[in-house]
């Protein structure tokens, strides 16, 4: 009814800097300045009327000394020595609220610099790409005006020179796109997959046609919501890998299937390429892992962990399983 202490444990004494004596005099309100008593006592009507057995809230606290400190309070009502009461436990939230404040100001420091390296990255790119883009155009224009002129070596050299240039473009790109796929930018709508993997097939029918590559692909496919460019990448990053690392002797078969999960849909991209080795399994996503040599299989060590980061950010996984020699099997799942 007063609103008035009746007891104080030792550490609410201690933390508060009154002596019981003093305490007595106070009301919750003495302690938060936050509130007045009007306030306090709307807080409090669910617990007074019984809708509510406790209240959690946070607030901050006054000592006698006038410094403030954090706290978590948890109420509630009970009787006492034959009184209906309200007892209070108050933990002190000081190092926690601090360590909060501190891991935003370092939240909003990471997002700046990623901002500004997204722009160095950018900037760096552009004006990467036109010198590359001359070291390549020279080079083999070089080639072509002094065909028959050249010797081995000298030719060597040259197609040397336009290849890491035009490796050095494709690893830009990659990186541009890697740091560019985030979160926030994920629009999301209905997609057509019949039509993703229409266009998939268009983009890699050279590779298609000179392997005489076999692929099957479902007859029905599910409603999903995605960001289509996005999904568009992985479907044609899985299935150009499965020709791409195809054996010499032997036409590459790659099967798309998609099964249906209780809150999922799992895919299954599965190829009877080379295959991978176990130890190598839980490597392949990770950024710039090459299995291979440059000599052997082209490509940057980008395309799986871009694979992996687009999955992520639509709520999936994936994963792979593979018997070396005898091919391997892709699993991603996407939510329903």
């Amino acid at each position: 009814k007063t609103l008035q202490f009746i007891f104080l444990n030792r550490g609410a004494l201690d933390n508060t800097g009154y002596t019981m004596e003093e305490a007595r005099s106070l009301t919750p309100i003495d302690l938060k300045p936050d509130y007045s008593v009007s306030s306090f006592r709307n807080m409090i009507e669910p617990l007074i009327n019984g809708k509510k057995e406790i209240l959690v809230f946070q607030t901050t606290h006054k000592r006698k000394d006038q410094s403030l400190y954090d706290v978590e309070v948890h109420l509630q009502k009970m009787f006492y020595r034959n009184r209906e009461v309200f007892t209070a436990i108050i933990i002190d939230i000081t190092q926690a609220t601090n360590d909060e404040k501190r891991l935003k100001e370092l939240h909003e420091k990471l997002v700046k610099s990623n901002e500004r390296l997204k722009y160095f990255a950018a900037t760096t790119a552009h004006d990467l790409k036109e010198p590359l883009r001359m070291i390549s155009n020279f080079s083999d224009l070089l080639r072509t005006r002094l065909e028959g002129q050249l010797n081995e070596k000298t030719s060597k050299y040259l197609y040397f020179i336009s290849d890491a240039a035009n490796r050095m473009q494709q690893l830009i790109y990659d990186i541009l796109e890697y740091s560019e796929i985030e979160a926030g930018k994920l629009k999301k709508t209905i997609v057509d997959l019949k039509g993703i993997l229409l266009n998939v097939m268009s983009d890699l029918e050279p590779s298609i046609s000179s392997k005489k590559a076999i692929l099957n692909l479902p007859d029905e496919y599910p409603v999903i919501r995605g960001n289509e460019i996005l999904l568009y990448r992985v479907f044609q990053n899985l299935i150009n890998n499965s020709l791409k690392y195809s054996k010499e002797n032997q036409r590459p078969k790659i099967t798309l299937s998609i099964k249906e999960d209780f809150d999922c849909f799992l895919f299954t991209i599965a190829d009877n390429g080379i295959g991978i080795e176990e130890k190598y399994l839980n490597k392949i996503f990770d950024l710039y892992v090459r299995l291979h040599s440059k000599a052997e299989f082209q490509g940057t060590g980008l395309g799986l962990a871009i694979v992996q980061k687009i999955i992520h950010l639509h709520g999936g996984e994936i994963w792979v399983e593979s018997i070396p020699g005898e091919g391997s099997q892709f699993y991603f799942k996407l939510p329903k």
